[in-house]
């Protein structure tokens, strides 16, 4: 109940800021509002950990009256939350309406005048689902060739990828030759099935898709190249090189993709890993925010156990890695926390890599990533451990995972000796 109260008030907040994206900076100016609105003090570092820029801690009973009486002088009040909500219900109701009369034309114009309302992507993503569940694969087609719907920025965007995603891969096999056509449309690669990259299918549905599609496109051959491959490797066979790749080249594609080239071109040249850093990392985080950039460099560098260049990346990179928040960040952030909770082991620090520990909320890593951040986690949580039973429960689920997953490249000695094999 307390993170669910803290997620509600953050959005709140952001809300009354106009803030999209959460920075030090932004939460400058968003303390100085609280504090001129409300006359009480209530520290940048309180509000910091807050929005989880700094380790969190249970916010205090003060914190909670001074924010409560913010957002109570913002009209954020219970009568006005109470007319929000019905008129989200009637914006969900109208278009179970619509649906009933089976308007195509109808049903398009209300999702276009809804498009900009913040519940859309659940909306949207619901109502995709209940057509998929019915078969009516004509208005999916339909619904696929509209712009305005799929024109989203994060953490929407994810939000309705996940969604549509999770119903799509149910599809039962019998049915899915109907869904074919709509699986190799422009909008569902580009904003469903590359947004949405489901680690826990990768050796199932998700790899299987991904092996079908022919790429249009320089950015959308690489995605192909790099998350294929790394799956190779996952499977615990030799990666296979790909094409290298110059700056210029780099430069017009997603952050995340790039940072996912990075990653791969790690492990595929472990010897060379300072050279690859100093020819990317310096240039792209110019322009570039480093908690997209690293999301998959870290996860290499944790399979290569190179401490010297993590410790260089988290010494100059820190505040920045950190400056993130929405529902979706909690994958960098969890992969940040473990890879630098890693490093304090490492470097003998143990104490403070069990107060990094316990501040990892596991348990909301996004459903496509979570056994992915799970088995790096518990690689972790073994290293931490003394006590032998819970030691051997780990090391139970970390099998589990494997066994779920097919990543055998999360080998028994990888765990149990990481430090030392």
């Amino acid at each position: 109940m307390e993170e669910a109260r803290i997620q509600y008030y953050r959005g709140k907040l952001l809300e009354t800021a106009g803030i999209s994206q959460i920075n030090s900076s932004n939460l400058k100016a968003l303390l100085e509002k609280i504090e001129i609105t409300t006359g009480e003090d209530i520290g940048f570092n309180t509000l910091r950990r807050f929005f989880g820029l700094l380790p969190s801690t249970k916010p205090r009973n003060k914190t909670w009256k001074i924010l409560k009486q913010y957002l109570d002088l913002n009209g954020q009040n219970k009568d006005s939350i109470e007319i929000n909500y019905l008129n989200q219900w009637k914006t969900i109701n109208d278009l179970y309406i619509l649906s009933n009369t089976s308007n195509e034309a109808s049903i398009i114009n209300h999702l276009n005048d809804i498009s900009t309302d913040d519940r859309f992507p659940l909306i949207f993503g619901t109502f995709i689902s209940q057509l998929i569940s019915a078969g009516n694969v004509n208005l999916i087609k339909l619904i696929f060739k509209q712009e305005n719907f799929f024109n989203l920025t994060t953490p929407r965007a994810d939000f309705l990828a996940q969604i549509v995603f999770e119903i799509v891969k149910n599809i039962p096999n019998n049915e899915s030759n109907e869904y074919k056509a709509i699986l190799q449309t422009y909008h569902f690669k580009e904003k469903i099935l590359y947004r949405y990259i489901d680690y826990s299918s990768l050796n199932g549905f998700y790899g299987d898709l991904l092996n079908g599609i022919i790429p249009q496109n320089p950015q959308e051959t690489l995605f192909l190249e790099c998350i294929l491959g790394y799956k190779h490797y996952l499977k615990n066979n030799k990666i296979k090189k790909i094409k290298k790749y110059s700056l210029n080249e780099l430069e017009p594609f997603y952050p995340v993709l790039i940072g996912r080239y990075i990653g791969y071109q790690l492990l595929s040249y472990p010897e060379e890993t300072q050279k690859i850093i100093d020819k990317y990392i310096p240039t792209f985080t110019k322009s570039m925010q480093p908690h997209l950039l690293f999301v998959e460099v870290f996860p290499a560098l944790i399979f290569l156990k190179d401490f010297r260049i993590i410790q260089s990346l988290i010494q100059k990179y820190y505040e920045p890695m950190y400056e993130m928040f929405h529902w979706n960040s909690y994958i960098p952030y969890n992969i940040y926390l473990i890879t630098e909770s890693l490093m304090y082991l490492y470097e003998g620090k143990s104490k403070r890599a069990k107060t990094l520990f316990s501040s990892i909320k596991i348990e909301y890593t996004l459903n496509s990533y979570y056994y992915y951040v799970k088995l790096f986690y518990l690689i972790l949580h073994y290293q931490l451990e003394k006590n032998r039973n819970k030691k051997e429960s780990i090391l139970n689920e970390y099998h589990l995972i494997v066994k779920i997953t097919g990543f055998k490249r999360f080998t028994t000695n990888f765990i149990t000796h990481y430090f030392n094999w």
